[in-house]
């Protein structure tokens, strides 16, 4: 087949495959290159495969610039050490925007000093997304409960301010915070406290006037004359931040949110966040920082009143009225309500003289109910102190309120109550559901992609043999050869190829909770006998002695495939790792289970790679060349857990390595 075919064949089975398959190649002299890229190379960089097959300039030009020398220290470093390139980057695609790509590729050094690697490009950039979102809204949840902790301790207003200030920074990871602080009769907005990166900028703005008079207003102004959150989530092209932008820009303010305090209705100042990320400040961070400022709010009516509380009655009911959470007072006998604030009856869509007459019993889903009073019956008997509990609540129009509550005793002189205290998490268990069902989704894809990638290379599989038998019936002669000699190997990585495109099917089926198990009584001696027989070849070239002690007829009710999978995985890590050293194979039975024992005489392992040898793609660094996606002892270790057994490594650096599996005889 000539070489124009064979380039036809590659394209038309790459042209349904998700992402792009690529040849990349590194001269001595500097020049880079890709010798074979498929068409996706396009969608992914907006380059087209056929500009960048004698020059690779086109494709680093789209490289987003902040990414662009750590990617060219990674190429560098995998061209040197020849291990397996991976790494994640941004492009600059000029229609599609700034897009996330994960590459996967293999290196192998040419007899002309270059370095072709053969690998996958894929665009991540709905996965980062996704886990931009989730991080973004656990850090913001923790940083929440931080400052809700710290507030209870508060003493004064300095304390607060500061300590807000600086959980902003610490915990949210901002580049600035600071809260401002009104002082009416100059009619302007002073800087009370500040955390973060400010280099100077607090200075050029403070203080900040709240008349208009005085020019174009900005964020934090605005948020104070129009008592409402004002985000400016690109500082460049915002025109209320024109004689800020030059500074903003130079420290990475790229972000920022004004958000107004408010206490007994007025507003006192605001608190002012700055992100070194634009478009920072979506609906979801925003509900969360206003919930935050409602608590300082809150913490600074505390503060206010604290000296009164003992004596008044009229402040005990104006902070329980206000408070940003629902807070009601209980009956303990009968279950009325004593007491009840404005946002409980929010959460639970009623006025105060709907709640009148009505019990908590009746408010609660009749599913959950039983689990309720049993806490509450607990509680009552001395046997807790209080309890947390997510619950449902039945609103006014028929809805479920998901809901957070906790309940604790509260002794008065008429009657003993319960305090209960409630959050409203409805929207924040549908936004989790939504992450759950979009990651759904993807693995699905992943599962689906993984399958279309089977059909291709069957087919290429079987051309590459059609081929070689066609030519072994040929006359012989120094070109069939040389193109017998070039298909066994094309056959060899076609079956490279299906052991990871097998792996990686294995991923998702583990990821989909897809990944089942098919057990049949069979006899695990005879299987690793036969399984070491299949090894003999590989143990022979890589010069590997081998010591056995399998205990004969040791049967049990196990998936077959999968325990021989684990089995190859074990065998050949030993051979690759350890060649030219000795390898002791064991097997037993002991009263409850089968113990398969395998030890190699290899470098063996630190204690961070024992800490990670489990995970997915990670594997053990090593000065040998060794290849892999880093999926086999992934994929064992879920093999095994899903029988209910353990699989267990021992190691130390320079003593070798002891895997140890245990199947349950049962």
């Amino acid at each position: 087949m000539e070489r124009l075919e064979k380039t036809q064949l590659l394209q038309k089975i790459t042209e349904n495959v998700p992402g792009v398959i690529y040849q990349f190649q590194l001269f001595p002299d500097g020049r880079v290159c890709f010798p074979f890229s498929s068409g996706a190379l396009f969608d992914i960089t907006g380059v087209y495969p056929k500009d960048v097959v004698e020059d690779a300039t086109l494709v680093f030009d789209m490289i987003f610039p902040d990414d662009l020398h750590e990617l060219r220290v990674s190429i560098m470093v995998s061209a040197e050490t020849l291990n397996d390139w991976d790494h994640e980057f941004r492009v600059c695609h000029p229609t599609r925007g700034v897009r996330w790509v994960h590459g996967f590729s293999r290196p192998e050094k040419r007899s002309d000093q270059s370095v072709l690697w053969h690998g996958f490009l894929n665009d991540i950039t709905e996965r980062k997304n996704l886990e931009e979102k989730l991080l973004k809204a656990s850090r913001l949840n923790l940083l929440n409960g931080k400052i809700n902790s710290m507030i209870i301790h508060a003493k004064d207003h300095l304390q607060l301010f500061a300590e807000v200030c600086q959980i902003l920074v610490q915990e949210g990871e901002f580049k600035m915070a600071w809260i401002g602080l009104i002082d009416p009769a100059k009619k302007k907005l002073v800087v009370a406290n500040s955390f973060g990166d400010e280099h100077g900028y607090l200075k050029k703005i403070d203080p900040i006037s709240l008349s208009e008079k005085q020019g174009p207003l900005g964020p934090s102004a605005r948020s104070i004359l129009e008592k409402m959150t004002v985000v400016s989530n690109d500082s460049e092209n915002n025109v209320n931040y024109v004689l800020w932008k030059d500074m903003a820009l130079r420290i990475g303010y790229y972000s920022s949110i004004s958000l107004p305090i408010f206490v007994n209705g007025i507003v006192i100042g605001n608190i002012n966040i700055y992100s070194d990320k634009v478009n920072y400040f979506t609906h979801p961070e925003l509900k969360l920082l206003e919930e935050l400022t409602q608590n300082v709010s809150y913490a600074i009516s505390v503060i206010e009143k604290e000296s009164a509380l003992a004596m008044s009655e009229f402040s005990f009911r104006t902070i329980f009225d206000e408070a940003p959470m629902g807070i009601a007072l209980i009956d303990s006998e009968i279950g009325s309500f004593y007491k009840i604030n404005t946002k409980y009856l929010e959460i639970l869509g009623r006025s105060i003289d709907e709640i009148k007459g009505l019990t908590w019993m009746e408010l609660t889903h009749p599913e959950d109910l039983t689990n309720d009073l049993q806490q509450l019956s607990n509680l009552k008997a001395g046997k807790i102190s209080g309890y947390k509990m997510v619950k449902r609540l039945l609103h006014s129009d028929g809805s479920i309120i998901w809901a957070e509550i906790s309940v604790v005793p509260f002794y008065s002189k008429e009657t003993m109550l319960h305090l209960c205290m409630v959050e409203n998490i409805s929207d924040r268990l549908r936004y989790e559901e939504e992450l759950r069902m979009a990651l759904k989704v993807r693995d699905e894809f992943l599962s689906i992609a993984s399958h279309e990638l089977k059909t291709p290379i069957t087919s290429l599989k079987l051309q590459v043999q059609l081929i070689t038998r066609d030519l072994k019936r040929s006359e012989p002669s120094e070109l069939s050869q040389k193109y017998i000699k070039a298909l066994d190997m094309a056959s060899r990585q076609t079956d490279r190829l299906t052991f990871l495109v097998d792996n990686l099917l294995d991923v998702t089926r583990v990821e989909s909770g897809q990944f089942n198990i098919r057990p049949v009584r069979f006899n695990l001696s005879q299987v690793l006998l036969d399984t070491i027989d299949r090894f003999q070849g590989l143990l022979l070239e890589a010069n590997c002695p081998l010591t056995l002690n399998v205990s004969p007829d040791i049967v049990g009710i196990w998936d077959q495939n999968r325990i021989e999978q684990v089995l190859v995985n074990l065998i050949s890590n030993a051979v690759k790792y350890a060649p030219e050293k000795p390898i002791v194979i064991e097997l037993r039975a002991d009263s409850d289970h089968a113990v398969f024992r395998i030890k190699d005489s290899g470098p063996g392992l630190t204690e961070a790679d024992k800490s990670k040898i489990f995970q997915q793609f990670k594997r053990v660094k090593s000065s040998l060349n060794i290849s892999g996606l880093g999926l086999g002892l992934y994929i064992s270790k879920k093999i095994i857990d899903s029988h209910n057994g353990l699989i267990l490594v021992d190691s130390e650096e320079g003593e070798g390595t002891i895997f140890t599996v245990k199947l349950p005889l049962g």
